[in-house]
């Protein structure tokens, strides 16, 4: 078995040294929103829910592999629909695991935030293509008003716990679309909406973020196009590190390069069937990186991830990747 010549990382707080930072995990695909940005309606792959029993081994061969100390719940799907997600996260704190769980903010209820708030180091609240058409076209009981309360409640019962470590970041996508839904929330909070709406990212830097209270950040980011609806034209040479950084088990057990292949088209193997650790040094998973040190996309869906809108654009980004500049 060849081991990845990846940078092993060192997590300060247990004193050990892992392989990756973090794994991300799709608890489920069941979501009570369907907002604009997600693929999750045109999904390419059954829906499904992940095992308690799974999500324990994985987690534990995280740990005793050595292979991360951290996980992210998301990918699809809402987690907090899953019925064992509070128990999942005690387990990583019970493993020395931490945490980052990612919500759209609507499934607001205070025992369960209060504990969320004692076991989760990170809470995202994904308020990215929210306003009120948009609330009410999924939830047809729930308007904006009713969604925006309960992300203040969130907001007001951390605010109410001095003894919590978490942390909340609302992230945003910004557009003329978001603004308003964006201003109605920062007058809530006393934010200067101007600080929050001029946050924008660039190039360079695709995430901006403001943070009016130290437990409390704005991400902010240009819409992206998750969906792939608008035209791209395919990178067949390009850069890409996220499977040095982490990977993804998606909800049937599969095991996938990264946290946005939504429709599994990267998948290694299946963490039900083989271990991690057998799943990310395999000659498959090896190879996938090989091609990646060459500046080559290894399949079709890196091609189409690293795709640009533009013929121009995409040429010109494959020219810098293949002398290693981009």
């Amino acid at each position: 078995m060849t081991i990845s010549q990846g940078v092993a990382v060192a997590d300060t707080r247990r004193g050990d040294t892992f392989r990756f930072q973090e794994i991300h995990l799709e608890l489920t695909t069941a979501c009570n929103f369907r907002c604009g940005f997600c693929p999750l309606t045109e999904l390419q792959r059954p829906a499904g829910r992940l095992d308690f029993e799974l999500a324990e081994s994985i987690l534990r061969q995280c740990i005793d592999e050595r292979i991360c100390s951290h996980a992210t719940f998301h990918l699809m799907g809402e987690a907090l629909l899953h019925p064992q997600c509070m128990e999942i996260l005690d387990l990583c704190r019970d493993l020395g695991i931490g945490t980052r769980l990612v919500t759209n903010g609507s499934l607001f209820r205070e025992d369960r935030y209060r504990r969320l708030f004692h076991t989760v180091e990170t809470l995202d609240i994904s308020y990215r293509t929210v306003d009120d058409m948009e609330v009410q076209s999924v939830q047809k009981k729930l308007t904006f008003e009713q969604y925006l309360d309960k992300v203040m409640a969130a907001i007001d019962l951390r605010k109410s716990l001095p003894e919590s470590t978490t942390k909340i970041r609302i992230r945003v996508f910004i557009s003329p679309k978001t603004i308003p839904s964006l201003v109605h929330l920062c007058r809530l909070l006393g934010v200067d909406p101007e600080s929050v709406i001029n946050a924008r990212s660039t190039h360079l830097e695709p995430y901006q973020s403001f943070m009016p209270f130290p437990w409390l950040t704005f991400l902010c980011e240009k819409e992206h196009d998750w969906v792939g609806h608008g035209k791209h034209y395919p990178s067949h040479f390009g850069n890409c590190n996220e499977f040095e950084i982490g990977f993804a088990v998606l909800a049937n057990g599969d095991v996938t390069t990264c946290c946005w292949d939504a429709h599994g088209g990267n998948v290694l193997g299946n963490a039900a069937e083989e271990s991690l650790k057998a799943i990310l040094f395999s000659e498959k998973a090896e190879a996938f990186r090989a091609s990646f040190r060459r500046h080559t996309c290894p399949t079709e869906t890196c091609r189409k991830c690293l795709g640009r809108t533009g013929l121009v654009q995409s040429i010109g980004y494959q020219a810098l990747s293949i002398v290693n500049l981009r």
